[in-house]
């Protein structure tokens, strides 16, 4: 894939809350698991596992999730959630809210469509494939494990959109966890992660419209302004000597050496790959 391709499909790819009433194929919906399942993971781990639910298991999820939510049941996620967003998440929040609201056209006054809303996230958006993602119980705590399982959900997504599948990540239809375990029938020694629920994408539904506002680049990588210019210039004259060495001879020589002074390059490489980024964003 080349770099257009491969931008276009990061950039075009949307967050789908409305669905057709359609099956999705088999076969479609393990490929895309296959594709997705090519992730990178710490040390090759791999620690998810994917529970596809379609028809009356994942009718009685929904069923179950937004009873238990709409009686002001507590959450019963199997992962630690935040306790309300605050500052510039916050905001992002409510941007995106807003985005929706509008392109439905639902006033923040209207509390009965607002109501409506979350229902369908309680829901799954009544899409008619769920894929629940979880990760192997041994590493419920390990950090590590949850990034790798937010690698292969995005990749979930991207490969589902390059067959015209829309999808969501969606904690809502979820939100009782112990609920999706029983009629999913989700092992103990997994924990639910997340879920994505997918389907052919209603194009009436006018939410799927919306484009979600991304930071600009000014704003991050945060410390690149704070990069000492005149450092460039050194680090590229040491980068310079060091490359000029023949590793192989000076390895033989001095094993010990020769390791650390692999290792003292690959730190160079990232800080000079660092300045490059910097010195082109200053231009």
């Amino acid at each position: 894939m080349d770099t257009a391709s491969f931008k276009n499909m990061v950039q075009e790819r949307r967050s789908v809350r409305g669905f057709r009433d359609e099956p999705v194929p088999r076969e479609v919906i393990e490929e895309i698991i296959e594709i997705a399942a090519g992730a990178p993971s710490s040390m090759n781990t791999q620690p998810w596992h994917f529970h596809v639910l379609t028809g009356a298991p994942l009718d009685l999820i929904r069923e179950g999730n937004t009873e238990r939510m709409v009686s002001g049941a507590a959450p019963q996620r199997e992962i630690s959630l935040n306790h309300g967003y605050e500052g510039v998440h916050r905001d992002r929040q409510k941007e995106i809210a807003v985005q929706l609201f509008e392109a439905m056209g639902i006033g923040w006054d209207d509390k009965e469509r607002r109501r409506d809303w979350a229902m369908r996230g309680f829901r799954q958006f009544d899409a008619p494939v769920s894929v629940v993602v979880t990760c192997d119980r041994t590493l419920e705590h390990d950090t590590v494990g949850h990034f790798d399982c937010g690698a292969v959900t995005y990749g979930l997504v991207l490969a589902a959109f390059t067959k015209g599948i829309g999808c969501v990540i969606n904690g809502q239809g979820i939100m009782q966890s112990d609920v999706v375990r029983e009629h999913a029938n989700i092992p103990e020694d997994q924990v639910i992660m997340t879920c994505v629920a997918m389907g052919w994408p209603d194009e009436d539904f006018s939410a799927n419209a919306v484009v979600s506002t991304r930071r600009p680049l000014e704003e991050g990588p945060a410390g690149c302004e704070a990069f000492p210019r005149s450092s460039i210039f050194d680090l590229r004259l040491r980068w310079n000597h060091i490359t000029a060495l023949n590793f192989l001879d000076f390895h033989i020589l001095d094993p010990l050496k020769g390791q650390s002074l692999i290792s003292h390059v690959s730190c160079l490489m990232s800080q000079v790959s660092w300045t490059v980024y910097c010195t082109q964003k200053n231009h």
